[in-house]
């Protein structure tokens, strides 16, 4: 079973996989080698491991770990390796989803005081835990390359040949600089094929992975720099859930692998468990879209304060304009203050020290975070406080309605008198 092996160099230790035989694994003098034949070829493992003696191999069969010990570099563990077991499998195919392990779903603890070494001081030595969620391996045959990536293909074999000549042509250059390129989707659903989550992910050629943590997205923001285009909200209730690999090259959609089944579960440690998950998650979507409201309001309203500002150069500029018009102006930024009042509470009493009822933003914002980091069904005062916050939003939301109404009819009188641009409208042209 020495199969290529490195001729030069000890083998430690070698250890079988209980449920596959064929799949060995073997601590060498130069490091982890693995087989997926019974020992016919060898491939060695690195993803972090240095090139170091491995002493000894131990596996965890519960968790499918393999715990590595090294000679003077400390324990490695290699988390998880069962998709090793299904290499074979992706014959012939062009993207596959190995089979996914359920994962317990639970509130990490910091013991010592917060994150790392809490409180203990660098010294302390601590070592990370696996994150929260699960870890989905994924294979793809090949990924399609750019025009340039190709053009650098083909220029590199002529460059070895001798017979590279010339420059790219300009057509050639202007195809690479426009190229759009498609883009692969790994898309998870819960047990009635409702969409939960979808990110955008760029696996290489072989086998990839990504890490679910059990997150729904916030719902009320977007973040054009997340993978999934929001923030995280909430997790997931425990339940079913799959997971589907799919591309999409820029007009169709084409699914890639079958929708690959896993299992969220509950530890159920919680000292006041939730008794129906149906009701946590009923509350947990009518805050969710409370909050895409009034933050949506609150950044439209910072929009108009901008725009405000805009209206009032622009009428400065403009030699037409009267100053007394500038009267429009002044009501409008009365109205700001009420409305900033309303959702952010009384801030020029605060900023001195002086207790103040909270906003309507402040009281969402208590209702929303203490959601995050419990196992437990919302309480009465949670309850309460969105339906008083809804109660005082309605006036307040008119507000708003008629103050957008009114500056646009003000920026339109502007622009009938050929201001320079403002923000929130395209010039005309005739």
């Amino acid at each position: 079973i020495t199969g290529n092996l490195p001729e030069r160099g000890s083998v430690y230790t070698i250890a079988e996989d209980h449920v596959d035989g064929n799949l060995l694994f073997a601590g060498t003098e130069f490091g982890l080698f693995a087989s997926l034949n019974g020992g016919k070829t060898w491939t060695q493992m690195k993803n972090n491991l240095p090139v170091i003696a491995i002493k000894d191999l131990e596996i965890q069969r519960r968790e499918n770990d393999l715990v590595l010990a090294t000679f003077g570099r400390g324990f490695y563990i290699l988390d998880n390796y069962a998709a090793m077991r299904s290499i074979s499998k992706t014959e012939g195919k062009e993207a596959m989803i190995f089979p996914i392990k359920s994962e317990w779903a639970f509130n990490q603890k910091d013991p010592l005081g917060g994150r790392g070494t809490g409180t203990q001081g660098d010294s302390y030595f601590t070592a990370e835990n696996p994150a929260v969620g699960t870890t989905i391996r994924y294979f793809v045959k090949e990924t399609p390359k750019s025009l340039k990536e190709k053009r650098k293909e083909t220029e590199k074999a002529l460059i070895a040949k001798g017979e590279l000549k010339g420059y790219p042509s300009l057509d050639s250059i202007v195809a690479e600089e426009s190229e759009i390129l498609g883009a692969y989707y790994l898309t998870i659903t819960d047990d009635k094929q409702n969409t939960v989550r979808r990110y955008q992910v760029k696996p290489k050629k072989g086998m990839n992975e990504f890490l679910w943590n059990f997150s729904t997205s916030n719902g009320f923001s977007i973040n054009s720099e997340n993978n999934s285009g929001a923030n995280d909200g909430l997790p997931v209730i425990p339940g079913k859930y799959a997971a589907q690999l799919s591309y999409f090259d820029g007009n169709t959609v084409k699914t890639l692998t079958d929708a690959e089944p896993f299992e969220v579960k509950s530890l159920g440690w919680a000292t006041l468990p939730v008794q129906d998950y149906q009701a946590l998650q009923s509350f947990a979507s009518e805050v969710k879209d409370f909050a895409r409201v009034v933050y949506g309001t609150s950044e439209h309203l910072t929009f108009l304060k901008d725009k405000h500002k805009a209206l009032k150069a622009a009428m400065l500029a403009n030699p037409n304009s009267k100053l007394e018009s500038m009267s429009t102006l002044t009501q409008m930024e009365r109205e700001f203050q009420k409305i900033n009042l309303s959702l952010n509470g009384n801030e020029a009493l605060e900023k001195h020290q002086f207790e103040v009822l909270p906003g309507i933003s402040d009281r969402l914002r208590t209702i929303v975070f203490g959601m995050y980091g419990h196992s437990t069904e919302p309480t009465s005062t949670q309850k309460q406080g969105l339906a008083y916050a809804k109660k005082l939003f309605g006036q307040t939301y008119r507000s708003v309605v008629e103050l957008d109404k009114n500056m646009n009819e003000l920026q339109k009188s502007l622009e009938n008198s050929k201001v320079p641009y403002i923000q929130g409208s395209l010039p005309k042209w005739d």
